[in-house]
């Protein structure tokens, strides 16, 4: 759910401060307070929600989705805010990954679910999950790249066949070519040893962190 727009025109972040994201969506506060007063009012009914993305891979996200709905329900297991959610239901643990600013970042992400079957009858309580097959929605035809074969398998002719593949510089093959050299027993032959920024290890008698500098390199390469 997108975030508000302020008095100077900017969109406020749209998640809870429990998620982690910086200052909470006034929208969804407000959603959040007005489902809970319609359905104080109708016994826990007469709201109704449509998303075609209900759950991502955040905790966050899935007790808020729920919670909107069926709090009453929550609460009725024991679970009446995000951190008894997260420690009765969730699985979570941190990833390492590479950002698009250049860097590696620890991100926590959900590796699975505890409690599952207890979990299950919470949720179709309140949600009612179609597939979009059983939606009847029209889909358009799938094709998956590279093209080399029509849908029975039988090779295409040349004029037809789609290639993604995309030819390297000559830059690119000499810095691959070379920051192979200094992951392999070459390496003193390769121009990233040449510079001198790596200098051999005591002990092992090479370069420290050999085969992440030269990944490193071939990222920057490609």
């Amino acid at each position: 759910m997108k975030g508000d727009i302020d008095g100077e025109g900017e969109r406020e972040v749209k998640r809870f401060q429990s998620g982690g994201s910086g200052q909470p969506s006034t929208r969804a506060i407000k959603l959040f307070l007005l489902n809970l007063y319609i359905q104080s009012k109708h016994s826990g009914r007469n709201t109704i929600g449509l998303s075609a993305t209900p759950f991502t891979n955040r905790a966050t996200e899935i007790y808020s989705m729920m919670s909107h709905f069926d709090y009453d329900g929550l609460a009725e297991f024991g679970v009446h805010n995000l951190a008894q959610f997260c420690k009765v239901f969730i699985d979570e643990t941190s990833e390492t990954v590479w950002t698009a600013t250049g860097k590696f970042d620890i991100r926590y992400v959900i590796r699975g679910y505890n409690n599952v079957p207890v979990l299950q009858t919470i949720l179709f309580r309140s949600i009612n999950y179609k597939t979009g097959e059983e939606a009847n929605i029209q889909r358009p035809q799938k094709i998956v790249l590279p093209l080399y074969n029509d849908d029975k398998g039988i090779p295409l002719a040349k004029q037809f066949i789609i290639e993604t593949k995309l030819p390297e510089t000559k830059e690119q093959s000499r810095w691959l070519k070379d920051a192979y050299m200094f992951a392999s027993g070459a390496f003193k032959e390769s121009e990233i040893y040449q510079t001198g920024l790596y200098p051999l290890n005591d002990k092992t008698k090479k370069p420290d962190g050999q085969v992440l500098v030269a990944l490193n390199v071939a990222r920057v390469a490609t």
